[in-house]
């Protein structure tokens, strides 16, 4: 069994808030009723509500949503989190038709045409409920799905 450090709140949430303002307009009052962990020798990041804390004498694995996942030097939000958080977005979000929805999930790529108010990076992705269901990169006008590998349905199964 791995021997977990403690969890810890995150010392300054910004760090997190503010690229998720910045980009996607998700405003912090989004994150009022949460709180932001870490372990102090890892990089990732947890939210959980504010009256949560781990438990006491113990040294979970994970606690609350995961936030985000380091692609290279991409802050890449988890899908969990943008289901959970993604409405708030004002901006950078992308609303699928049932069509380019499938296309995403067979792990196809998609032309667009018109692209999300700053250009390329990532994307939030909306089904046509307009419910967040996880991110895209657009660059140079081509979506690439970053939905979980193993939502997808090679061939439309």
């Amino acid at each position: 069994m791995r021997n977990y450090d403690a969890f810890e709140p995150l010392a300054d949430p910004s760090e997190v808030t503010g690229p998720l303002t910045r980009w996607f307009g998700i405003p912090p009052e989004a994150f009022a009723e949460h709180r932001f962990w870490q372990r102090p020798s890892a990089k990732p990041v947890w939210v959980a509500h504010k009256d949560l804390v781990p438990p006491p004498g113990l040294r979970p694995e994970a606690f609350g949503i995961l936030v985000s996942r380091m692609k290279g030097r991409i802050f890449k939000p988890t899908s969990v989190f943008i289901q959970r958080f993604g409405g708030a977005a004002t901006r950078n979000t992308l609303r699928l038709t049932h069509e380019q929805l499938d296309a995403l999930l067979e792990r196809q790529t998609l032309a667009l045409e018109g692209h999300p108010e700053d250009g390329d990076g990532l994307v939030i992705l909306r089904d046509p409920d307009d419910h967040p269901i996880g991110m895209g990169l657009l660059r140079g006008g081509v979506l690439e799905s970053m939905l979980p590998k193993f939502w997808s349905h090679p061939g439309g199964g």
